[in-house]
């Protein structure tokens, strides 16, 4: 997105509690934080924030799910159905500039 030429994976992992660990890796990135998101709706629609992620730090994420921002609980399979999709803000200073975007749950291909 935004000519930023950066691309990654997230990889969704289900523990021995039904608990989400999310891995975020980035490439062609810097070793600046990007603010990470999991959004409602889809990529081309855009959404107020779902879940709010460990930011990528030295291109790395790596956070637990239990719940939504809202405290709704939401385990593996409602993630893996959730109608989202993930996004990487270019920065804390410029979050409204988002270098990366994936659709997620429902919305992946």
């Amino acid at each position: 997105m935004n000519a930023s030429g950066i691309t990654g994976t997230a990889s969704f992992t289900r523990d021995s509690n039904d608990n989400t660990t999310i891995l975020i890796e980035l490439t062609n990135t810097n070793t600046d934080e990007h603010p990470a998101n999991i959004r409602f709706n889809t990529a081309a629609e855009g959404g107020p924030i779902a879940i709010t992620l460990e930011p990528c730090t030295r291109a790395v994420s790596t956070t637990v799910v239990t719940q939504l921002d809202d405290g709704t609980p939401i385990d593996f399979d409602k993630l893996l159905n959730l109608d989202g999709h993930v996004s990487k803000q270019e920065s804390s200073a410029n979050p409204d500039v988002v270098v990366a975007i994936a659709d997620i749950g429902i919305n992946a291909n």
